[in-house]
């Protein structure tokens, strides 16, 4: 795999902010592996991570093209990965990032626009004010989140937009997922124009996605339409699950 940031052991109290990253060109996977635009993970040390403002997908500094990956293998692609400390004393925030115009191509392909690995233990995160669009992935199998808000003692996921989402191949398809937050907020979000197009499998799509999980969460004021299907087999969706 790659990174364009990459973090790991000792590091504490980082600002990834303002960047662009994209291709201008397209890439080949020749190998199972994972292309990450921005990846945090000290599950010692990880308090504060700051991740602000950065545009990940696109093929210029200019935001115009479509950030391609390709590949007959397992390739796979995450914008923002983030493993921090479980009991973070100060707030670790995802916000204000834009995803945008990415296709990928693989065989098992996962995409995660943005996808918070942190456990929880006594820590906050906030996901608030992305943007993740215009993205298209044809895979035989694997997992679609476009925002992955996982877990935190007190998880906020607040006025995010995720917007024209397109998977063709076997398997899932959430706008917004969550893990096991012990406080979760997930308000104002909007999630749009989202399509599972698998040909045949049984699958699910969903909007916002918790897995019937016993938390304690508000949902509440968020904007969820268009979810959409050309599957011939067994496809249920869901406007929000919790």
């Amino acid at each position: 795999g790659c990174a364009a940031v990459y973090a790991l052991t000792g590091n504490s109290d980082w600002s990834v902010t303002n960047n662009k990253i994209f291709q201008t060109a397209s890439r080949t996977f020749t190998g199972t592996g994972t292309m990450h635009g921005i990846y945090f993970a000290n599950t010692t040390y990880g308090n504060n991570i700051q991740i602000l403002s950065n545009t990940i997908g696109y093929a210029s500094n200019a935001g115009t093209g479509t950030l391609t990956l390709l590949g007959s293998v397992a390739g796979a692609f995450q914008g923002i990965f983030m493993n921090a400390m479980t009991t973070a004393a100060n707030a670790c925030n995802i916000n204000n990032n834009m995803i945008s115009d990415i296709s990928l191509t693989s065989t098992t392909g996962t995409f995660y626009g943005i996808n918070n690995a942190t456990g929880a233990s006594s820590n906050t995160i906030n996901i608030n004010s992305n943007t993740v669009r215009n993205i298209a992935t044809i895979t035989t199998t694997g997992l679609h989140y476009p925002i992955e808000s996982g877990s935190a003692t007190t998880l906020t996921v607040n006025l995010n937009t995720v917007n024209n989402i397109t998977r063709t191949g076997s398997g899932l398809l959430y706008g917004i997922k969550m893990t096991s937050p012990a406080n979760g907020l997930f308000s104002g979000n909007i999630v749009s124009n989202l399509a599972n197009n698998n040909a045949t499998s049984a699958s699910t799509l969903a909007g916002i996605y918790g897995g019937s999980l016993a938390l304690n969460l508000t949902i509440s004021g968020n904007t969820i339409f268009n979810l959409t299907s050309t599957s011939t087999g067994s496809l249920t969706i869901y406007g929000i699950r919790d």
